[in-house]
Parts: C-alpha cells; sequence; structure tokens
C-alpha cells in the first residue's frame, strides 16, 4: 500500500470481494520507510483484517526489481488466494510492482493457473498459444461468433479468391506470424514471386 489513489483502488476492490464472497481475509502490505504505516492504519480503520509494514534499511533505495523479490518472497509465505496491487506507484509514477511480483522466480504460481482472455482477435489468439506451450490452458472469450477479430478470409468477393478482409501483408522479418503459418500449414502466396509459385 503505497497511499496512491490506485492502491487505494485496489485495498477497497479486496474489500468489496470479502464482502461479496463473505468470507476472506484482506491484508494491506506496504515496504518502505516508517511513514507508509500511516497508510496501513488506515486501511486498517476501513476494514483491513492486518496490516503488514516491510521495512529495512538496505530497501531504502530499493528498485522495482528489489521491491518485487521481497514481495514475492511475503506472498510465498502468506499463501494468498488473490493479491491485488495499485495501477502506480506514487513515487516514481511506474506501474511495474505487481508485473515484476508476477516474474519474480519467488512468485507463487497455482498447480493448475486459470486465465480468461477477452477478445479472439490475432492478439489474443496468439496469447493462448504462447500459455498453451507453457502448459498453461486458457480460455478465450468473444461476443463475435467467430474468431480473428477483425481478420477473417472473404472467399465470395473475388470468384477463385480469397480477399483477407483487415488483414495485413506479412514482410519476411516477420518471424511470429511466419512460424504460425508454418506451424498450421498454412499456404503462402508471395508477391515477389509470379502468380500461382508458393511458398511455406
Amino acid at each position: 500500500m503505497s497511499g496512491s489513489s490506485s492502491s487505494q483502488d485496489a485495498f477497497e476492490e479486496g474489500l468489496r470481494l470479502k464482502e461479496k464472497r463473505g468470507q476472506g481475509e484482506v491484508v494491506a502490505v506496504s515496504l518502505g520507510p516508517d511513514r507508509v504505516k500511516e497508510a496501513l492504519r488506515s486501511c486498517l480503520a476501513m476494514g483491513a483484517d492486518r496490516g503488514i509494514h516491510l521495512s529495512d534499511p538496505g530497501w531504502e533505495q530499493a528498485d522495482t526489481l528489489m521491491t518485487a523479490r521481497a514481495l514475492a518472497a511475503l506472498i510465498k509465505q502468506e499463501g494468498p488466494a488473490l493479491v491485488l496491487f495499485g495501477r502506480q506507484a506514487i513515487d516514481d509514477d511506474m506501474g511495474a510492482a505487481g508485473a515484476a511480483v508476477a516474474m519474480s522466480p519467488l512468485a507463487v504460481r497455482a498447480a493448475s493457473p486459470r486465465v480468461a482472455i477477452v477478445g479472439a482477435g490475432l492478439a489474443g489468439l496468439a496469447c493462448a498459444d504462447r500459455l498453451q506451450a507453457k502448459g498453461i490452458q486458457a480460455v478465450v472469450y468473444d461476443a463475435a461468433s467467430r474468431l480473428g477479430g477483425r481478420c477473417f478470409s472473404n472467399r465470395t468477393l473475388v470468384p477463385g479468391m480469397a480477399c483477407e478482409n483487415g488483414g495485413e501483408l506479412i514482410d519476411t522479418g516477420h518471424k511470429t506470424m511466419l512460424g504460425y503459418a508454418n506451424q498450421f500449414g498454412l499456404t503462402l502466396e508471395s508477391y515477389v514471386k509470379k502468380r500461382g509459385e508458393e511458398s511455406r
């Protein structure tokens, strides 16, 4: 808890979740000098079950990675079901702590994490594919009845041809998209070669 409005929002969301579920514990955590105790006292007054102050002289000049390691170690020790972070810090206006904790080697990862991806466009599908390659199953949601977002093959516009609506040309340096084309056995038409010459 840094005292920033976004940290306050995260804390209040924790209180709302506890009230909605009718169970659980809300623990406010802050890393820093003695002055952060005031923010923790405010959290306790607003309904936090506990407040934890992480303090060490060696952390006075702590950067994001050092902060993340300290928070990740505490999270591993506490074993919470959910951790909420503010959007940005009050001191350097960054929003890196949450992401850094998630990437920390000390971070606790569920045995079978649940991931939901909203948006089945190319970015959402690529994200789901990368997660699956790491052994994490993701559920992809989209309001449309088909996948692909704004990109889709229109095979009725010109007889005998497929027009890629919303698509983009893939240049020879776009390794990710070329890799997907190869992985899924898609035939690519080169605009450098004569019509009919195809490459994979």
